[in-house]
């Protein structure tokens, strides 16, 4: 599966006890991006409902893609008493459907307490301003410390240093933490200097060594505004004569003789926090999915980004196009997924504002014909789509 950059990685021998255990963000990327697109195309192509197996298997997806609803509505980052309530009723069609399945299987609190979670959404609001992950991440940074002997010897050392000042040891830890996150924070700021943020990628790994995870990615999405962009991440030398595919797509959506006729060329950037580049570049953060008249969103790919002397940026994208195959998405809205077909169309200008999303892609054989699977990675659940 083809995925942007910023997505929390899934380990590639998932099911082997090597990879230990997973983390919370990677089981949520698992559910809601990984398994439903594995699980239809294993389970949705039988058509034999008489054969026993077939009708569990298509029990077992029906129970599954439920409590992946379920998470789905609940870890958006938009929330209503309409959600609550469509939270609730995935949630008990899970329960059900798991008592049918194995009706010896002894239910457990966590089970029990989930069901309160839509409570929770009309008292509290969206989980992002609420849920414990921080904390739980802390605990994981401080597990990560190491704890030889040397290292024990030197804490007892610590310790008896500051026996006479109760506190200095707490208040040591608690601001090197402290200075850790404003550190962060600041490179991830608009006006933070050049020479600061070339130093990020090695303050990460200090810090960080699994920087793919949805705890950074929401930092710098939050810290961004809707109303303006970053600064572009990446810029090729100084302007150049618009090739010439892109520059008939630049008359066409300027509809007037005075299309510009050069720009700088860039390979990424940054909107909002995420990052966005060509297909050359990278292949997931090119996977987008944009915002349409009289549509909610169509897949595209970044052929290239053009920025003209005015300062403004553009996209030359290029649409995946229609397929005639029957669509298995269609039948759960909330996955926010569908299918489309491999081909592309012509190449077409696009605004930075008209974006929506990255994607996660996955090209596929379905019944016979060349698909593409798209999932949106918007993080957030509207009701249109329910």
């Amino acid at each position: 599966m083809i995925t942007p950059s910023w997505l929390t990685s899934v380990p590639t021998n998932l099911g082997e006890p090597s990879h230990g255990k997973l983390k919370a963000d990677q089981w949520r990327t698992l559910s809601s991006t990984y398994l439903p697109i594995s699980l239809i195309r294993l389970w949705d192509k039988t058509h034999n409902d008489a054969d026993q197996r077939s009708h569990q298997c298509k029990k077992l997806l029906e129970v599954t893609l439920s409590l992946i609803s379920a998470v789905i509505i609940a870890s958006s980052r938009t929330t209503s008493q309409e959600n609550a309530d469509l939270y609730l009723h995935h949630m008990q069609n899970y329960l059900k459907g798991l008592r049918e399945l194995f009706p010896r299987y002894n239910f457990l609190p966590n089970q029990h307490m989930a069901l309160h979670l839509a409570e929770y959404l009309q008292l509290y609001g969206p989980v992002h301003s609420w849920w414990t992950f921080p904390f739980e991440r802390l605990i994981g940074m401080l597990q990560r410390i190491p704890n030889n002997f040397q290292n024990g010897m030197l804490f007892l050392f610590i310790l008896n240093s500051t026996h006479s000042h109760p506190g200095k040891l707490e208040e040591t830890i608690s601001t090197s933490f402290t200075k850790s996150a404003n550190l962060r924070a600041f490179m991830l700021k608009e006006g933070c200097p050049q020479a600061i943020k070339h130093c990020n990628s090695h303050f990460s790994k200090l810090i960080d060594p699994q920087v793919r995870n949805t705890l950074l990615t929401d930092i710098a999405r939050f810290l961004s505004t809707e109303e303006e962009a970053d600064e572009p991440v990446t810029m090729t030398g100084r302007m150049t004569v618009i090739p010439e595919g892109p520059y008939r797509a630049l008359q066409v959506f300027f509809e007037s003789a005075q299309t510009p006729r050069e720009a700088k060329i860039l390979t990424c950037y940054t909107l909002n926090g995420l990052t966005f580049a060509t297909f050359t570049r990278h292949k997931g953060n090119s996977f987008i999915l944009v915002s349409r008249p009289f549509c909610n969103s169509i897949p595209a790919q970044i052929e290239s980004i053009l920025q003209i002397s005015t300062g403004e940026v553009y996209f030359v994208v290029r649409f995946f196009l229609k397929t005639m195959a029957e669509d298995p998405f269609q039948k759960n809205p909330l996955l926010q997924s569908s299918i489309w077909s491999q081909q592309l169309g012509q190449l077409v200008i696009i605004k930075p504002q008209d974006i929506k999303s990255h994607f996660a892609g996955l090209f596929f054989q379905w019944r016979g014909a060349e698909c593409l699977a798209v999932i949106s990675l918007s993080r957030v659940t509207t009701l249109f789509l329910m």
